[in-house]
This record gives C-alpha cells, structure tokens and sequence, in this order.
C-alpha cells in the first residue's frame, strides 16, 4: 500500500491530487479478495479503464489499471484493481453514505472529510482529469481502453463473493451523455439511453404517415377526383377494408412472433410496405388505383403496430413504462409538427410531394429502432410453416379461452372496440371535416392540425406521468372525459372558434389514449402470452376501425344526399359520443392489476436484469 500511495502521490505526476483526492471519497475496491457489502454499494456503474504508464519511473513501469469515473456524480464508483494492493478497505466509522469512504487509499485525507472541502476537491480532481484526458499529461502516455461487457450465453451467473473489480468493464452511456442520458438510461433494463430514445423515434416516424398520408391528404386527395359525398365514403370504405383484412390477419401474425422470436423482424416487413405503399399513391392520378395503393399502405401501419407495441417490455423497465410510452407519443406528435411544417413550406398541400415526402420521412426516421433494439434470443424459437397457420386460428380460440381466465381483459378489449371508433375515425375525417363542414382552406386545415397536435405533444409528457401516478385505467377514464368534451364542443356550433377549442380537448386527449391503455393492457397480459394478447389488443382496435368510420362515412354520405348539409357532419360528430360513452361503460368494471403482478417475471425473461445487490445501470449490453 505505501509503494502504491507513493507513486500517485509522486511531485512528477499531475495525477497525484487527482487520483488521491477522488479515491479519498469515491467508492473504491482495492483488492480482488474484497467480498464485504461495501464493494458493492456503489458499484453502480462501470467505467471506461484508463492505463497510466510513467516512463521515467521504473517503479510503476509494471502498469496498474484504473476503472475511473467521467462524471462527477457522487453516486457513481471508482473501482481500482492495483498489484501493490495488499489488503481490503473497509468502512470507517466515520464514513458517510452508501459510496463516500467505502474505500480508501493512503492518499493523506482523513476518513471523515466529506464536506464542502471534499465536494470542491472532487471537483476540482475531476476537472484536472478531463484536461489529461483531452490533452494528456506531460511524461505520461495515456490509453483509454473501453472493454464491452460479454451478456447472454455463457455469462457466468451473479456470485455475491465476487467483487465489482472482478467484473467486466461497462460503459454506462447514459453517464456519458450527461443529465439527459443518465434520465433516459435509467427507463430502460440495460441502463443503455439510446433503446428508449430510438424507441421512441418510431413514434416519430409512424406519426408522420398518420399525419401526412391518412389526416390529411388521403382524404382531400379522394374529395377532389370523386367529389365530397362519394370521395369521403370511398377512402373510408379503402381504409376499413385494409383495418379488416389486418384484424382477420392479426392473430397468425401475434401467434407467429411468439412461436418464431424477433418481433423487430416482422416490424421491419411491416413498416416497409407502408413506406412502399404510400410512396405508390403520389405515382397515380387514377383514384381507384390510389385507394388500392393506399389500402396496401394502411394495412402494412396497422400490422406494424402489433410488434411495436409488443416491443415496450423489451426497452422499458415495468415502472417506467407509462414514461416510456408517453414519451414516444409525444416525439411522436413532434413528427407530425415537422411533417405538417413541411407542407406548408412546400404548400405541397394533398399532392404528390406530400405522399412522397411522408414516405421518404417514415422510412429514415424508423432505422434507428432498428439498428439499437435488440430482443433477447428466444430459447425455445421455433420455424413457422404454412400448415401452423390453422394452429394459429385453433390458437387465437386458445387465446380466447386463457383471456377469460385473466380478470377484465375481455371486458377492457370490448371497450376498446368501443372508444377507439371514435379516436381511429376522427384521425381519418378531421382535414376534410375542416374544409367541407368549417369551411377552411387546405392550407389552413393543415395549420388548424399543426395546433392541435402542439397541444397534443404538450400533453402526452402528462399523461405518462399520470399513468405512473395513479394507473393506467384511471388515467385512461380521466382522457376518455377529455374526449367527450372536446366532441361536445365540435359537434354543436360548426365555427372556426368551436372547432379549435373542441379540437384542443380532443388534441389533449389523443396521446393520452395511447400512452395509457396499452400500459393497461400490459399490466393486464401474462408475459409469456404478451404476443397473443397484444394480437387481441390489435384485434378490437382493427374492428374498431373499421365499424366506425364506415358508420361515419354511411351517415355524412346519405344526409349529404338528403341534402342536410352541414348538419350531416354534425350527426356525424354526434355518433362518436354515443360510441365512446359505450366503451366508458365496459372500462369502469375491469380491474385494474396492481404494476408488478407480472411485471417481474416479464423483466426477467425479456429483458435479463441484474440481480437486486448491483444498481440498474450494470445491467448487460443486449446481445447483438
């Protein structure tokens, strides 16, 4: 220990203070034998090792490495594995805190220095490493090594007696990526930022189309090359036709990721015949052609959302999945603002620009999930082959019956059913109901959508703080009420004024329908049938879209021709509420679960976290 104290204290070495200073206070671990609790208390995270070479000191030629911290978080470790180390520290009486004085070298600071001279000291000690790592020290070669911690097959399993020093290196990239990082590391069981942020960006990605291809354009698109009666009824007939097709569909396609693995798979097919579909609409002018095309597209979104969805437990942590999920509602709604931006900077309007542009947008904005998610290798994965295709429909008949045996699920997807009419309905009708029934001008129906999905974005980062705060269900009641306001108030006086309050409470309310109820149906799904129970989840949202708006398009349809007018889109508004109130009633009887009742054993297998005794950050990099 002295010959190890004298070379970091050496005049030579502008290491010296540095080094002594932070492993005064930092929790360090000197020796491999060291098996105490403390070595681990404040091993929450690994670090980039650092070698340290003196050239003109023959006595530390023989090079030692040092685990050194980036950050200047208190809780955060040092961890130092040293050949003149010759005991294990330990912990002082005097010593405060889970990480301060855990253990200490002979670096001349008394054990109980841990006030506002220490906290200056660290971090004036940090500061003068992150000179020597930009710059490097004089007569001092300095490497920085940063060794990837091995995970999945072959890791050895969690042994209590082995101390921090003896694990792998881990970068804890959150902590490199400052606040923001470390916040967004901490949502997710790897402790790696980037899963929930390009998680989050397929939100992005996936809004654009719903914003650019079927809010806005599709349906002004239809109107003027059918007219307003039959154009309107035509791209909801296209679009329920492709929503039934998926919901027929949708079992097999659940049953196939759970028996096969890699759900990012089916998203990847998925998501390129939207992309390819939508691109297709901007190459026609002939209507019929278009609607084919853009049927093609909508079936492809919809099936995507089954594996997207099902993906959350993968990149969440149970406790933070209501953060995680608004989150990706509302970088998902600034999709929509940059789409909606470009359309008017364009003045695109409902041409082909705008299919291709939301192509093009959906297609870059996507990669990112796919390049940094990465599931855990199923054990037990087996080919799907044609013949399993009549085992998935016996299997869905399965499903049925083990969804009885889990308390409220079938009640809360038959209001499903019910509440999504509405929401998947108005998202479709909203840009022609602004300039046929408000009377608005394109450009103007896409700044009136460029608002209220402002007030949309704004709002999802509540909800998902909601969720966690009082539970999914209650929070998806407290949303619906939003919703049946903002219909009461569009529906009764067709004004500029009443559109854009009403559409503020149903822009409110858009992100928090999302947000919440496909955290409620986690809570409510076994994990080892998540795949099955999200194809039902899929199942009553499908049919949802395709009842409602062909309810709606039958109803504007025929009262145009009866000649109401305007009022036909009032009825229309109307029939939403009735719909929505339906599916209130079947959500207030389901019980709500409490967060961990599956919520372990789901982390468990999906996610492989580390044992209780190391902090969440020194969870292990997916396998690649």
């Amino acid at each position: 220990m002295r010959s190890a104290s004298r070379s970091l204290r050496s005049p030579r070495s502008p290491m010296s203070i540095c080094l002594a200073t932070r492993l005064g206070v930092g929790a360090a671990t000197t020796s491999r034998g060291a098996r105490s609790p403390s070595d681990f208390s404040g091993s929450g995270v690994s670090v980039p090792s650092i070698r340290i070479v003196d050239p003109s000191d023959a006595s530390t030629s023989a090079s030692h490495s040092v685990s050194w911290p980036l950050t200047t978080s208190p809780s955060r470790s040092v961890s130092v594995a040293s050949p003149f180390a010759t005991r294990a520290s330990t912990r002082g009486p005097f010593h405060s805190g889970s990480t301060m004085g855990s253990g200490t070298l002979d670096a001349r600071l008394p054990p109980n220095s841990c006030g506002r001279q220490v906290f200056a000291a660290v971090r004036a000690s940090v500061a003068s490493m992150r000179r020597i790592l930009r710059r490097g020290p004089r007569g001092f070669g300095v490497t920085v090594s940063l060794r990837r911690r091995l995970s999945g097959v072959g890791r050895p399993a969690y042994d209590p007696t082995v101390t921090a020093t003896d694990l792998p290196v881990q970068v804890d990239r959150g902590a490199i990526g400052g606040r923001i990082g470390r916040a967004l590391g901490s949502l997710t069981p790897t402790g790696r930022a980037s899963i929930p942020l390009s998680w989050a960006f397929y939100d992005f990605a996936n809004t654009i189309y719903s914003y650019a291809v079927v809010s806005y354009a599709i349906g002004l698109w239809a109107v003027d090359r059918l007219g307003p009666s039959d154009g309107q009824f035509w791209v909801l007939f296209a679009g329920a036709a492709s929503v039934l097709l998926n919901a027929v569909v949708s079992p097999v396609l659940g049953a196939m990721s759970d028996r096969t693995g890699g759900r990012t798979r089916y998203l990847l097919f998925f998501t390129a015949t939207t992309v390819v579909g939508s691109a297709l609409i901007g190459l026609t002018d002939i209507a019929a052609l278009g609607l084919v095309f853009f049927a093609i597209a909508n079936f492809g979104y919809q099936a995507a959302l089954i594996y997207y969805d099902a993906t959350l437990p993968v990149v969440a942590r149970p406790e933070a999945r209501g953060r995680v999920s608004g989150m990706g509602v509302a970088i998902g709604y600034l999709g929509t603002i940059v789409i909606a931006l470009l359309i008017l900077v364009l003045d695109s309007k409902a041409s082909s620009m705008t299919f291709f542009l939301a192509a093009g947008l959906f297609a870059l904005f996507s990669v990112p999930l796919f390049l940094v998610v990465r599931e855990p290798p199923k054990a037990d994965a087996q080919p799907f082959r044609l013949r399993d295709v009549a085992g998935s429909w016996q299997q869905l008949r399965r499903t049925l019956d083990d969804a009885r045996k889990v308390p409220g699920l079938l009640r809360f997807l038959v209001g499903r059913f019910f509440y999504t009419d509405p929401v998947n309905t108005v998202i479709v009708v909203m840009s022609v109901f602004a300039v046929q029934a408000i009377g608005v001008s394109q450009s103007q129906a896409n700044i009136v959508l460029l608002i209220l999905t402002v007030v949309a974005v704004a709002a999802s980062f509540g909800w998902g703080q909601l969720v966690e705060r009082i539970g999914p269900k209650r929070t998806l009641l407290i949303v619906l009420g939003t919703w049946c306001v903002g219909l009461v108030i569009a529906g009764s006086v067709l004004s500029l004024p009443t559109f854009l309050l009403g559409g503020a409470f149903l822009g409110a309310g858009l992100g928090g329908v999302w947000t919440s109820d496909r955290v409620f149906m986690l809570r409510l799904s076994p994990p080892d049938q998540v795949g099955e129970f999200f194809g039902l989840y899929g199942i009553a949202g499908k049919f949802s879209a395709v009842t409602g708006p062909l309810l709606y398009g039958s109803i504007v349809s025929t009262l145009l021709n009866a000649g109401w007018g305007s009022g036909a889109y009032q009825v229309g508004i109307f029939s939403f509420l009735i719909l929505l109130l339906i599916g209130v009633f079947f959500l207030r009887g389901v019980p709500e679960p409490p967060a961990d009742q599956w919520s372990a054993q789901a982390e468990a297998e999906l996610a492989g976290p580390p044992p209780e005794r190391l902090a969440p950050m020194s969870a292990p990099i997916e396998p690649r």
